[in-house]
């Protein structure tokens, strides 16, 4: 059996799909690709996670502590250095959206809640 993988443009296209019918109008599909890159990149530079083109192996210990509101902060600040202007609850829709992603694809760890390792 294949191990669960998280493909970013199957990530966006749940997300978009999942997200309220305002949202859809105010974001595009790379949009929200370029949303998820940033969260991944804050939990890259959080240890929480690492690309698997990295060179370097990243040991994460697990449960991971998540600071989910820098997160949020960065993303929204980062997403408007490149006119991605997001609110506090257009970020929390979004990352909701993509649990759905992360459960469908079996990346939930049942223990450690909302947790997620690429």
């Amino acid at each position: 059996m294949q191990e669960p993988e998280y493909i970013l443009e199957d990530a966006a296209a749940v997300v978009f799909q999942s997200i309220p019918k305002d949202l859809q109008k105010k974001l595009s599909y790379l949009a929200i690709m370029e949303i998820l890159e940033t969260e991944f990149e804050f939990l890259e530079q959080c240890h929480i996670a690492a690309s698997p083109d990295s060179v370097v192996d990243i040991l994460i210990e697990v449960p991971v502590k998540l600071d989910e509101e820098a997160m949020e902060y960065y993303i929204i600040n980062q997403c408007a250095k490149k006119d991605i202007y997001l609110s506090y609850e257009d970020i929390q829709a979004i990352l909701n959206a993509e649990l759905i992603y992360l459960e469908q694809q079996g990346l939930l760890d049942d223990e450690v809640p909302g947790k997620y390792l690429n």
